[in-house]
C-alpha cells in the first residue's frame, strides 16, 4: 500500500508538471480584431447621407478600377474617360463652365481650358466632393492673357457637387454651371479620385 501511494503521489507531480510546461501556442485563442479603417478627411461641411455608400466603399478599401496614366476630357460631347495601358477602364458624363465653347482665355470667362495639361493637386478638403487640380495655366495660357493684358486665371478643377447644401440644390439639375471646372456626380468623383494620382496627363479635347 505504501509503495502504491508513493507511485500515486510521483505521476500526479509528474502530470502537473507537463501540464505547466505546455507551450503557450497550444492554448485556443480569440482571433485579433481586424484594423479600421479611417476615412480620409473631409470638408468642414458634413457630407450629405446621399454619399453612404460611396463612403462605404472608400471605408472598405474598395478600389474603383486600375490606376489611370491618362485622363481625356471631350468637351463638346460631355465625357471625361481614363485609360491605363492603353485600354479605356472608365467612362464618366461631365458638365463644363458656364461658357462651354472655346479655349479658356482670362479669369473670369467661365470657360474650361482645352490642351495637354497634367494633375498637379489632390486636394480631400476642397468646397466640393473632393478636386484634382488640372496644371493650367500653362506659358502659352499665361502669354496669351497678358497680350489682352488680362490674367488668364487658375484653380481649374476636376471635382463633386458642392458641399454647400444650398449650392448643390441651385445647380443639382443645371448644365455647364461651374467657372470652367469639371464637374462630375459625387460617386463618379470617388472613382476618378481613386484613379488619379498627382502627375497624370490630362488632354482636353474642343
Amino acid at each position: 500500500m505504501l509503495i502504491r501511494g508513493i507511485l500515486t503521489l510521483v505521476l500526479g507531480v509528474t502530470f502537473s508538471l507537463v501540464i505547466a510546461g505546455s507551450p503557450a501556442a497550444d492554448i485556443p485563442r480569440p482571433p485579433q480584431p481586424k484594423p479600421t479603417h479611417q476615412l480620409l478627411q473631409q470638408s468642414t461641411i458634413a457630407t450629405p447621407l446621399s454619399h453612404s455608400h460611396e463612403i462605404q466603399r472608400e471605408i472598405e478599401g474598395e478600389a474603383a478600377g486600375p490606376r489611370a496614366d491618362y485622363v481625356l476630357v471631350n468637351k463638346s460631347e460631355r465625357y471625361l474617360k481614363l485609360f491605363a495601358d492603353g485600354k479605356e477602364v472608365a467612362d464618366f458624363p461631365i458638365q463644363l463652365g458656364r461658357q462651354p465653347k472655346g479655349h479658356k482665355l482670362h479669369e473670369g470667362d467661365s470657360r474650361t481650358p482645352e490642351g495637354i495639361y497634367y494633375i498637379d493637386w489632390r486636394n480631400p478638403e476642397s468646397n466640393y466632393f473632393r478636386s484634382l487640380r488640372i496644371s493650367y495655366p500653362n506659358s502659352e495660357d499665361r502669354a496669351r492673357a497678358a497680350g489682352l493684358g488680362l490674367h488668364p486665371g487658375s484653380m481649374i478643377m476636376i471635382h463633386g457637387l458642392p458641399n454647400d447644401v444650398d449650392y448643390r440644390r441651385e445647380v443639382i439639375d443645371q448644365e455647364d454651371w461651374t467657372d470652367g471646372c469639371i464637374a462630375l456626380s459625387d460617386g463618379d468623383m470617388l472613382a476618378v479620385w481613386e484613379m488619379v494620382d498627382v502627375g497624370t496627363p490630362i488632354e482636353i479635347r474642343p
